[in-house]
Formats: structure tokens, C-alpha cells, sequence
């Protein structure tokens, strides 16, 4: 476990990006390119192999740790991991949720189009459909939720307010 940190990763990508040294690693994890960041994978310069088991995919993840979910450490542990694996511009979305959730005191959290004129606003979309695009993505790493509340949807962030601070507001790039 302890190698996993940023730290550790650091440290052992930029021993493995000298030329007189190699380092062999075995993955075996179903978001294996996902593991390390751009700088870390330039760095590290894998050779990778694919040697797909065929074993199906819940037999796979049966002794997994989950990144999403879990109890709130592991849930912090996601969110990082999921957000180095995001854009910035969709970084700084999730963040302008985040900001109305934990400061405007929207905890409920808010309607589509003050979430698109907000982010408009701010430059981040251009568009109805380049924000719908953005909620997606972010929908589908478990970053944004909605729920609905006096008839209409709202979008929200799902995490204590501590780990939305943290981890949301702020998280910054390598």
C-alpha cells in the first residue's frame, strides 16, 4: 500500500527514467492505465503486454478494493485518483459545484442551468452540450450525483464537506 502514494510513485518513476536502471512491475488491475499520471507513465516508459486472462470480469474485481465507495479514506483516495485522469477545465466544473455546495450553501445542490450559466460565466463550457459532456464524464466517475427535489433535478457532489475541501477545492496538479 505504501507504494502507492504520490510520493513513492514520484521516487520510483524518476529512478526508473534513469537510463541504467529498469524496473520490472506485473499489473494486474482492470484500470491498470489509469495507475499513474502522464508525467509518471513519460517517466517510468512502460512496455507494457496485454496478457488478458478472459476470466470474467465479476470474478476479476471479487477481490478488488473498491476506488469509489468504501469508507471515507478510500473514497479521498478515489476522488484524487479520479481527478488526475480528469482535464483541468473538468476540474475546475466539479469545483464551481463545489464551491455553490460548501459556500453559497446550495447543499442540496443545484439546478442545470445555473450550473451552465455559472460555469459560463467562468469560461469553463461554451455550451449546453459541452457542459452536458462535462456532467457525464463526471456522473460516470462518481464525481456529481442528482437528485431531485421540488420537481426539479440538482446537481450535487456526493462526499462530506471535508473531503470536497480537500480533495475538490483544494486539489492541485502535479
Amino acid at each position: 500500500e505504501s507504494l502507492r502514494s504520490e510520493a513513492a510513485q514520484s521516487v520510483l518513476s524518476r529512478m526508473a527514467s534513469v537510463p541504467q536502471l529498469r524496473v520490472i512491475a506485473s499489473v494486474d488491475h482492470v484500470l491498470s492505465s489509469m495507475l499513474w499520471s502522464a508525467r509518471h507513465m513519460s517517466e517510468f516508459n512502460w512496455l507494457a503486454h496485454d496478457v488478458t486472462t478472459y476470466e470474467m470480469y465479476g470474478r476479476e474485481l471479487q477481490y478488488a478494493t473498491p476506488v469509489v465507495g468504501g469508507d471515507q479514506e478510500d473514497r479521498a483516495r478515489g476522488i484524487e485518483f479520479v481527478l488526475r485522469s480528469l482535464t483541468p477545465n473538468h476540474h475546475e466544473v466539479l469545483v464551481v459545484l463545489a464551491k455553490e455546495q460548501l459556500e453559497e450553501g446550495e447543499k442540496q445542490g443545484i439546478a442545470f442551468h445555473r450550473y451552465l450559466e455559472l460555469c459560463q460565466d467562468a469560461m469553463l463550457v461554451g455550451s449546453e452540450v459541452d457542459m452536458k459532456n462535462h456532467l457525464n464524464e463526471m456522473r460516470d466517475h462518481h464525481l456529481v450525483e442528482t437528485r431531485r427535489v421540488d420537481g426539479r433535478e440538482l446537481y450535487y457532489i456526493p462526499y462530506a464537506e471535508d473531503i470536497v475541501q480537500k480533495h475538490i477545492i483544494d486539489h492541485t496538479y502535479d
